[in-house]
């Protein structure tokens, strides 16, 4: 759609010239309407046709490569998304590269290759990402802090995008996920009866196979945790 954007914006330019041109050379008010209508449907079409046949088979193989993703198959997702990322690259579709990186990074956590994760999704930090892109780095680059006790960059992480991720919390997709950062804030914070009461919720509402395991270790560290009023017990 950006290159469409872009050949519309080259359109009004070449429109603002041939006006000038016209302008110049007096030329029949009426070719010159033939002419420039043709010359824009041109560019348009091109623009389009260029999408088509250039980088949609590419956005299919990394449609095709994140359904491996949820099916729970980083490993052979990997080399798949390195030559798609080197693809993009080579075709400078910036949109698909940062796609591919972003799922490059969540292959590498579901594997627990958090420095690898964490090298791509910092690197992302720094550049102009639109709000899904932005979304998905902030999520996985605070869940990535948290599993590396990061725990004081995972936190102002979190808090600066309290309100993105906010927007987001009732997502089908995205939704389980904030939650899970949700219970990792308040554990960090020893609110542990919030951080319990999340996890029964999400259990219920987001019941994607690759949380279950995220699930299961929030429940143990709970489980090993003493509540203040549990501490108080202990002492009298």
């Amino acid at each position: 759609m950006k290159r469409i954007a872009a050949a519309l914006g080259i359109g009004v330019l070449i429109g603002f010239a041939l006006v000038m041109i016209r302008s110049l050379f007096d030329i029949d008010a009426h070719a010159f309407s033939v002419g420039t209508t043709a010359m824009a449907v041109l560019i348009v079409a091109g623009a389009i046709l260029y999408d088509i046949f250039y980088t949609m088979p590419l956005r299919k193989k990394v449609l095709h490569t994140m359904k491996l993703m949820q099916e729970g198959k980083p490993e052979e997702c990997i080399e798949q998304i390195n030559e798609q990322l080197a693809e993009a690259q080579r075709k400078k579709s910036r949109n698909t590269a940062i796609i591919c990186r972003l799922n490059l990074a969540a292959a590498y956590l579901d594997l627990k290759r958090y420095e690898e994760a964490l090298a791509i999704l910092e690197e992302l930090s720094g550049e102009r990402l639109n709000a899904q892109a932005q979304l998905v780095q902030s999520i996985n680059l605070c869940f990535c802090y948290f599993c590396t006790e990061q725990t004081d960059k995972a936190m102002e992480l979190y808090s600066k995008n309290k309100k993105l991720f906010a927007s987001y919390r009732n997502h089908k997709y995205y939704g389980g996920n904030i939650a899970v950062l949700e219970m990792l804030a308040d554990i960090a914070h020893k609110d542990y009866p919030a951080a319990r009461q999340t996890l029964d919720k999400a259990k219920v509402r987001w019941d994607d196979p690759r949380l279950q395991d995220i699930y299961a270790l929030i429940e143990d560290t709970l489980c090993t945790v003493q509540t203040p009023e549990e501490e108080e017990t202990v002492e009298s």
